[in-house]
């Protein structure tokens, strides 16, 4: 980290601060957010002139989302929701009153991956300057790691990204302790999630069943969920982060009982097997597939209990090595993406660039992206993937490269020919264009406008960015004609 990143600390008294972080999904156009919504609340709360009343909330009024769709793989789109104006105020204001009582129920987790542990209390002011860390779109702020930015409401453990746990010494030491791993996960989670069975995760199902009130936490949170959702009890909205949270509250609870069902039939964790769970992902480790099996049944009946249930057709048991084709394919990409900068680049360890120029000669610009790009192809065929799973690691690999060349430049006083540093440049762009194309989502289109702020930057004085310039236009153009031509109904395209 930047030793001139500046820290802010939060004010945990601000009641409107959820509207920030947590009530809007992470995938939404660019110039989309809730800043100007939270400003005016935040300074001016008595004057707003909105074209609904501020307290109808209190008649317990339904509202309907905001839906749209996005693509969630090569044939399928995820829809997701911004909830509406009116309660994302009150999901705010429920996120100040009961924030302990939702650390307090998060703080018994058992095998969760991903939690809320404690509420931000500060962040790093983002500095142009910061030379190693990027900031990944969709995180949340990770205890585990130093923060760039306030990107939520709560701090969280262990991991932002599921990824993360497999590159994790954690799993690697269960690799090294168990043989098996059996991958399930929960067929449409958020679609099945019955909003009632928070006071079944709280307070257990016959009491609640007897005894529901509104105005207490678990009353009240499934109460929010439903009003912000057609008045639904079924199912719950599908983007906004307080809709994990409501999620991981139930999820936690299923986890205890299954944790207790499994020593009653004397399987002990940490000697039997180990359950690891990110959001509705299980990962369950055992030497003895019988085991795993006893587990698996033992965790859909518990799901079934809260009428949630497992999708059979993404079950996966896998022998060590736990190396699945998206591990061996991004592996393989990392290594084809050094091989081919080690063509364009003299990177030096110790940063002295006084006897050789950093970039190498570019002879055949086209060749080289060429023969890249089908490289990666024969990486992603070969290993049975989609792009979709090795796109935003390329594309970030590709990002740190340049950053280290551009670094080099203006901070090591590296020589450099105006030419060469623009092949590179159209290079990086258009390779990471083609890798993008293959199936354009929204989180990887916040790498893309990483790319194009760096391919601006001119590290020499008087420089000329015309042929950058009509590259990116060219490869921002062909993007558009080609998703034009899909014919994808409502679907958002917000890249």
């Amino acid at each position: 980290m930047s030793r001139k990143s500046k820290k802010q600390f939060i004010n945990k008294n601000d009641a409107y601060r959820a509207l920030l972080t947590d009530t809007l999904p992470y995938e939404v156009p660019f110039k989309f957010s809730n800043s100007g919504f939270y400003k005016a609340l935040r300074d001016n709360d008595d004057k707003l002139n909105f074209p609904f009343p501020l307290n109808s909330v209190k008649k317990k009024v339904y509202s309907i989302p905001y839906n749209y769709k996005i693509k969630k793989d090569e044939n399928s789109y995820r829809t997701l929701s911004v909830i509406h104006p009116l309660h994302q105020i009150e999901c705010s204001k429920f996120y100040s009153n009961f924030e302990q009582v939702i650390l307090n129920l998060t703080a018994n987790n058992k095998y969760s991956l991903r939690y809320p542990s404690d509420i931000g209390s500060y962040y790093y002011e983002k500095n142009k300057k910061t030379e190693d860390k990027d900031v990944e779109w969709g995180a949340v702020d990770n205890n585990s790691e130093s923060k760039l930015t306030s990107s939520s409401y709560f701090s969280y453990e262990k991991y932002n990204f599921m990824y993360k746990f497999y590159e994790s010494y954690e799993f690697h030491r269960l690799e090294r302790k168990f043989q098996n791993l059996l991958r399930m996960d929960i067929s449409k989670c958020f679609h099945h999630i019955y909003t009632h069975s928070m006071s079944w995760a709280v307070k257990g199902k016959n009491f609640s069943k007897n005894y529901v009130n509104a105005d207490t936490f678990d009353g009240g949170f499934d109460k929010l969920m439903q009003l912000m959702n057609y008045n639904e009890t079924n199912g719950i909205l599908i983007g906004p982060e307080i809709s994990r949270v409501f999620s991981e509250i139930i999820l936690q609870s299923i986890d205890t009982k299954v944790d207790n069902a499994l020593s009653s039939n004397e399987l002990t964790r940490g000697v039997d097997y180990e359950i690891r769970r990110y959001i509705d992902d299980y990962f369950i480790f055992s030497n003895n597939k019988s085991v795993s099996e006893t587990i698996a049944q033992i965790l859909e009946k518990n799901l079934s209990e809260f009428k949630l249930y497992i999708n059979e057709s993404k079950t996966i048991s896998v022998n060590r090595p736990f190396m699945t084709g998206e591990t061996i394919a991004k592996i393989e990409i990392g290594k084809t993406i050094d091989h081919y900068f080690s063509q364009l680049v003299n990177f030096k360890q110790d940063n002295d660039y006084s006897e050789e120029e950093l970039l190498k000669k570019i002879w055949n610009k086209s060749s080289l992206s060429n023969s890249f790009i089908r490289d990666v192809k024969a990486i992603v065929k070969k290993n049975e993937i989609s792009f979709d799973a090795v796109i935003s690691f390329s594309i970030s690999i590709l990002i740190k490269l340049l950053k280290k060349v551009l670094n080099a430049i203006k901070n090591h006083k590296a020589a450099v020919d105006i030419k060469d540093l623009e092949k590179l440049k159209i290079f990086v762009l258009e390779t990471t264009f083609f890798i993008f194309a293959m199936s354009p989502k929204s989180r990887s289109s916040y790498l893309i406008c990483r790319l194009i702020n760096l391919l601006k930057e001119e590290p020499k004085d008087g420089s000329d960015d015309s042929n950058i310039n009509k590259a990116i236009f060219d490869e921002i153009t062909s993007l558009i004609q080609s998703s034009s031509h899909q014919n994808q109904g409502k679907i958002t395209n917000i890249y």
